[in-house]
């Protein structure tokens, strides 16, 4: 297409027409400046913005608990000796799983012949009896669990921790449901001592019979 102009005359609808152009062409004029011009269609764009995820229907979003500590879950504990940080030997709880719901006496001695943890180590909690010991019954009578070990009970050394581990055996039994007392056997015959040096075993004990030191802290 070609502009005609009138001689004589600037160039007005030339220089109209390539500004035009240069203005549609650095976007600093819209189609629609010009009268009667339609409107071309926005672009549409896709949103970078996405939704909140809504919570489910009945409130806030749900969260996941953390789970219980055994000891406040139906669970157990086991009393196992410690070095405390001011160098004292003592007692101290540890949760555990129930793990035999029909014999609780048997259960908690068992687990105390597990022993601490990998955590419970590093925090300086000692194993009361060897990973050998076996037992041969566990009873209970009229209030007193009556616990037969078959072996390890023997290799129990040194005072007073020999000490410390028979009341950690009387309060870790006593967590069972009615029993209140703790008498000691070995291979079928009353426990007269343990230790070296000996320690004499009472016939039975309860947690009220243990020394002000060797109660749980």
């Amino acid at each position: 297409m070609t502009f005609r102009t009138t001689p004589g005359r600037t160039d007005f609808a030339a220089m109209l027409a390539a500004l035009l152009v240069m203005g549609c062409g650095a976007g600093g004029l819209r189609s629609d400046s010009v009268a009667g011009a339609p409107s071309p269609p926005e672009p549409t764009r896709e949103s970078s913005v996405r939704p909140l995820a809504t919570a489910p229907r009945g409130g806030a979003p749900t969260r996941v608990l953390a789970r219980p500590v055994p000891g406040q879950s139906g669970g157990l504990a086991i009393y196992l000796p410690r070095l405390f940080e001011d160098g004292s030997l003592g007692l101290q709880a540890v949760a555990r799983p129930i793990g035999l719901p029909d014999d609780p006496a048997r259960d908690a001695i068992e687990q105390l012949i597990r022993g601490p943890t990998g955590d419970e180590r590093a925090a300086d909690y000692q194993f009361a009896l060897s990973a050998h010991s076996r037992l041969r019954s566990v009873g209970v009578e009229a209030g007193t669990a009556m616990i037969d070990f078959e072996s390890g009970i023997d290799r129990v050394l040194g005072r007073p921790f020999s000490e410390l581990v028979y009341w950690s055996i009387v309060y870790t039994a006593t967590e069972a449901p009615g029993v209140n007392r703790v008498a000691l056997s070995y291979r079928g015959e009353a426990l007269q001592e343990i230790g070296a040096p000996p320690f004499p075993v009472p016939a039975a004990a309860t947690r009220a019979d243990a020394p002000d030191w060797a109660r749980p802290r």
